[in-house]
């Protein structure tokens, strides 16, 4: 009788399994791989059962695709669009095109290839789709939007698209924010649209404007954004449209303290909010921005955060050298904060000697010299002096020293990495100065920089040592982007430069020299970054291993890109690997090569985070988890300590002198040894065990053909595997306790 009433039960159960996956509970996945169709993924989900998820691997893609099914998700594996691409089949139609549709769900994808007036992504009498975290690139229109209503396209980049970037047209209640629309025709266009919210987006480098509104589009909303356009925006009225918000306190896009209106720039320097008057500080211009050719204003334009600290300037400088024979050449270099004017008395004789902000003095007579540096603004003056000894030429065996230095490209599309290595001879010291614009960009024996506008740049490093000064300079030709149908370009640059969804992204792995093939994922975070504020890049999307990066700034630069790659190997920049057990390799790129070093940051923080079945499998000691920073061709072990932990991770942070090339490690156990992964390597479903001594198919209780059936995973394109082999788990139970009563 019991064993009756326990095969009873195990039927109630399997007939309960049966119930649930007739009746379609849950969520059905349809993994799609590269050289299989998206479309017939789409055309396969039923319109009628519950929503639907189309999850890519990583790959390239070429194919147009319709949708046409409500309530379905397309999104890529790795949540990084640069990983999974949707190129065009035919340039001659939209890319994807979504008709009459509500509640899709796409992201995480790169999307190009469509010529002449079509679009990467069309939606058309669609309602309440999000799209979200894509990049539209190389496209006739980036994203076009035609009679619909109420949809988010939130976190996107529109970049390179030939006529516009985001278009709406007889829209209604759609929501755009913080999207990324640069280097397009025309890059955000309201056409007969009303009820729309544009805010927290950077519009910039666009050729023909950065907004535009025509006269049949009212009751829109346009607040937070960042405008950087030679012409920002074409403004033909409507109705009931505001330029601004209420005045409420947070961080506004380029850092101040309160949201209001728009950061109105020029690439000139000239722009509205760059130049304008904040006499209280609170980041708010004290006068509205008249819209140009427009009944409207924005009464609460934005002013950045360092614009708004009306401070007194603070005199400092730094020189190449301060003592040598003559002739001395003397590179004085300007560090002063919140100057307006530049006054230079090289021998403080009273006499203005140059008012450039980094000039270059020749002393040709021996002695003692004060040279002095008085800055200035409309708050105030202040001044600061530095001794230069000039010694008698020198005679006899002095070694001079020779400036000699390599660059990995000298020529490409951008953005364009290139990678600096000082081969000189007898020197002592050395600076770069990248764009020769008199600023010292890097005192590092080798170190990345990233170009990221076209133009020709002179790099010049100069070298010293206590007997005289040398330099050599060479040129970089940075080129336009490559207009090429596939997005390729013919660069030289190291692992190939391509556009990114960023303006530091491009290189191998974006904004780096790793090669492409060597990165796993990638993950980028931005930041307004403000002399004397901690300066904090979240990386939420998960996909590395580093939580967030943090800094305290010693200077301004704005608006600033920090990247992430976690790597397959480790770097192909790094000569061995450290003698702990690897857990990841990763590479942290904060803003371009030369900035993230002790002479700009300080307190420079990594918070990351470690599986804990990675520690379980392989027996690792917890408390010897470290992060460790490769430089000056060995891997230095930084202070690490644990943080916390969840369910799943184990967090640390970690403190690092400057960002590059990192390993985390740990250390096994004493008197263990770490276990070797014994999974599928495509369920991923732990079978090793299953034939260990003491669990033989003999004393496995499923028997060994169960187990290896359980241990197998169905095609990626059969949704649905689990369930199967859920139903065949559960008879293979019921058949073993039947044959044990």
């Amino acid at each position: 009788m019991h064993g009756g009433i326990t095969i009873n039960k195990l039927i109630i159960l399997l007939a309960t399994f049966l119930v649930l996956l007739g009746s379609g509970i849950g969520t059905a996945e349809i993994f799609v791989q590269p050289g299989d169709s998206i479309q017939a993924a789409v055309n396969n989900a039923n319109a009628t059962s519950s929503d639907k998820v189309i999850i890519l691997k990583p790959g390239t893609y070429t194919e147009n695709i319709k949708i046409n099914a409500n309530n379905l998700e397309i999104k890529s594996e790795s949540g990084n669009p640069e990983t999974t691409i949707i190129s065009a089949n035919n340039p001659n139609d939209n890319v994807i095109f979504l008709q009459q549709v509500n509640n899709v769900h796409i992201s995480g994808l790169k999307i190009t290839g469509a010529m002449g007036n079509n679009s990467g992504m069309y939606l058309s009498k669609c309602n309440n789709c999000l799209i979200d975290n894509n990049i539209f690139s190389d496209n006739g229109h980036g994203i076009y939007v035609l009679n619909s209503k109420g949809n988010k396209l939130s976190k996107n980049t529109a970049m390179y698209n030939r006529e516009y970037g985001m278009e709406l047209a007889s829209s209604t209640g759609n929501t755009l924010s913080g999207n990324i629309a640069s280097n397009n025709g025309r890059s955000v266009h309201f056409g007969n649209s009303d009820g729309n919210t544009l805010s927290g987006n950077t519009i910039s480098s666009n050729t023909v404007y950065g907004l535009y509104v025509c006269p049949r589009s009212d009751n829109n909303v346009v607040f937070n954004n960042y405008f950087n356009n030679i012409v920002n925006a074409e403004i033909k009225n409507g109705t009931g449209n505001a330029y601004n918000t209420v005045k409420t306190a947070g961080m506004n896009i380029v850092g101040g303290p309160f949201i209001g209106g728009n950061y109105w720039a020029k690439p000139d320097g000239t722009g509205f909010s760059q130049t304008a008057v904040d006499g209280d500080g609170n980041g708010i211009a004290d006068s509205a921005y008249q819209l140009e050719n427009s009944i409207y204003a924005d009464k609460l334009p934005l002013i950045s955060a360092s614009q708004s600290q009306q401070l007194l300037p603070v005199a400092n400088f730094k020189t190449n050298t301060v003592k040598g024979p003559v002739p001395l050449s003397v590179q004085f270099t300007d560090l002063s904060q919140n100057a307006a004017k530049w006054s230079w008395d090289f021998d403080n004789d009273g006499n203005m000697d140059s008012t450039d902000q980094n000039p270059v003095h020749m002393y040709t007579d021996p002695g003692n010299y004060t040279a002095k540096l008085t800055v200035s603004n409309e708050n105030g003056t202040n001044s600061k002096i530095l001794e230069i000894t000039v010694q008698n030429a020198q005679n006899g065996n002095n070694i001079y020293p020779v400036a000699e230095f390599s660059a990995s490209v000298t020529g490409g599309y951008a953005p364009l990495s290139v990678l600096f290595t000082d081969r000189s001879q007898n020197a002592a010291s050395r600076s770069w100065d990248i764009n020769n614009d008199g600023i010292v960009d890097s005192t590092n024996e080798s170190f990345v920089h990233v170009y990221t506008d076209p133009g020709i740049y002179t790099a010049n490093l100069t070298v010293s040592n206590k007997y005289g000064i040398a330099s050599k300079t060479v040129a970089i030709d940075v080129q336009a982007a490559s207009s090429s149908g596939d997005g390729s370009s013919s660069s030289g640059s190291s692992g190939g430069s391509s556009r990114g969804s960023g303006s530091n992204s491009g290189g191998g792995g974006g904004g780096s020299p790793e090669p492409q093939s060597n990165v796993g994922t990638k993950e980028l975070s931005q930041a307004f970054i403000t002399s004397g504020k901690a300066t904090k890049f979240d990386f939420p999307k998960n996909v590395t291993s580093i939580v967030y990066v943090s800094f305290d700034s010693k200077k301004t630069t704005g608006k600033t890109t920090t990247i992430v790659e976690m790597l397959k190997e480790k770097s192909t920049l790094v000569s061995d690997p450290p003698s702990d057990e690897i857990y990841k390799y990763l590479n942290i790129w904060v803003g371009n090569s030369g900035f993230a070093t002790s002479e700009n940051i300080e307190n420079p923080v990594i918070c990351f985070k470690v599986e804990k079945s990675w520690v379980q499998d392989k027996k690792i000691d917890q408390s010897s988890i470290a992060l460790n920073r490769y430089s000056d061709k060995t891997w230095e072990q930084l202070q690490t300590s644990q943080s916390g932990e969840d369910d799943d991770y184990l967090y640390y942070t970690a403190k690092t002198p400057e960002y590059s090339f990192f390993a985390i490690t740990g250390k096994v156990k004493m008197g263990e040894t770490a276990v070797t992964d014994s999974k599928d390597p495509q369920s991923g479903l732990e079978i090793g065990n299953l034939s260990k001594e003491g669990n033989s198919s003999n004393s496995n209780p499923l028997g060994s053909d169960v187990a290896k059936a359980i241990g197998r995973r169905a095609s990626a394109k059969s949704p649905g595997f689990e369930t199967f082999y859920g139903i065949i788990f559960l008879i293979a139970a019921a058949f073993f306790f039947y044959k044990k009563r």
